[in-house]
């Protein structure tokens, strides 16, 4: 059996949606299953290059941005033709409307299997300006797809455009047993952020947190189009003491910062965060977390009250004041508890074999 996975770009230069891939490639692997890569070779922002990949792998490389998103218009569909031909299965993680375009015209030349991956609304995202048009390709694209994934049940329930055989599959991360956090008696508190620089992600509120509390420090995993400024902002207006920016580090040296930490937080300002994988990671270690209050799968995922604290975006004083509130011990470790209970929803290996039972179905 052979499957077709497009992403946009390859784990672990970005975010949850290559994440997910990436796992996903792993439980095919496991199972003997052939898998094609599509996936673009370089972030605008990014100097990072893919030239070390497999013969099974196809690197695309943009023939130009629009609204930071990779478009290669012939280069591309030519590589999706080739792979789409030769795999029983296809899965495309959407929304990704410049392969998905083709692959839709694609699927009336040869019949194929095709599973999209719905992780995000795109009237969320950076195609937002073209919402009315893709909302009318979805309703057409849905219609080719065997199947339609959803990574949580909210962006299932908000979904209105109709499809044959719609699935839930949570997204997930490796989790690994973690003792529920006893409330650290300190001077300063370390607070975390970990994700990608950019500006949906709210990190200059979150920065702005410090004018409210004089006992935390923030610390910084990651990198992308906006680090160097958000740098430049933090030491600008704190003592530099008062941040910390790692950029990019190994799964290990991530494990060691989670485990220092006492709080996590995922500031994002609009639905651009469609989900925000890190917080399991977060809650599986105990963190407990503040998110904010976005209509997307944020909030679903570290809940109110339960495992944290849902603040309004754009908004430091609150950021400021959930930090002190959760920064109590009865609450803190009440939040440390029910976070680490949550993430178990959300493991990769319960992921994993909902997809491969899903593949394994379509190849029947």
């Amino acid at each position: 059996m052979t499957v077709t996975h497009i992403i946009k770009y390859l784990y672990p230069v970005f975010g949850g949606m290559e994440r997910v891939a990436e796992q996903i490639g792993d439980a095919l692997k496991q199972e003997d299953i052939r898998e094609y890569k599509i996936f673009y070779k370089r972030d605008k922002n990014s100097d990072t290059k893919w030239e070390n990949t497999d013969a099974d792998s196809t690197v695309i490389d943009p023939t130009f941005y629009y609204k930071a998103q990779p478009i290669s218009l012939f280069r591309g569909s030519v590589a999706l033709w080739k792979k789409f031909k030769a795999a029983d299965v296809t899965i495309i993680h959407s929304p990704l409307p410049n392969l998905e375009v083709p692959l839709y015209f694609f699927s009336f030349l040869i019949k194929r299997r095709i599973i999209c991956v719905m992780h995000a609304d795109p009237k969320d995202t950076r195609w937002e300006h073209a919402k009315g048009v893709l909302n009318f390709f979805y309703k057409q694209f849905f219609k080719r797809c065997e199947t339609v994934v959803f990574t949580n049940e909210l962006n299932a329930r908000q979904t209105v455009i109709p499809c044959k055989n719609k699935v839930v599959i949570n997204n997930g991360v490796k989790i690994t047993a973690h003792p529920p956090r006893i409330f650290p008696e300190k001077t300063i508190y370390e607070a975390l952020f970990v994700g990608s620089f950019r500006e949906y992600k709210g990190l200059r509120y979150l920065i702005d947190a410090l004018s409210f509390n004089s006992n935390i420090r923030i610390n910084f995993v990651g990198s992308g189009e906006i680090f160097e400024e958000i740098k430049e902002y933090a030491h600008s207006k704190y003592d530099p003491s008062r941040t910390v920016f790692y950029g990019h580090v190994t799964d290990e040296e991530l494990a060691d910062i989670y485990n220092r930490c006492d709080v996590f937080v995922l500031p994002s300002i609009d639905g651009s965060e469609a989900f925000g994988l890190v917080q399991i990671e977060a809650m599986s270690r105990g963190l407990p977390v503040i998110n904010t209050n976005l209509d997307t799968a944020v909030k679903y995922v570290s809940k109110h009250g339960e495992t944290g604290i849902t603040v309004e975006p754009m908004k430091s004083e609150e950021i400021a004041m959930a930090l002190k509130e959760i920064l109590q011990k009865e609450n803190y470790e009440l939040f440390s508890r029910n976070a680490i209970s949550r993430a178990t929803m959300f493991s990769s290996e319960k992921m994993m074999t909902q997809y491969i039972s899903l593949i394994k179905k379509e190849g029947e």
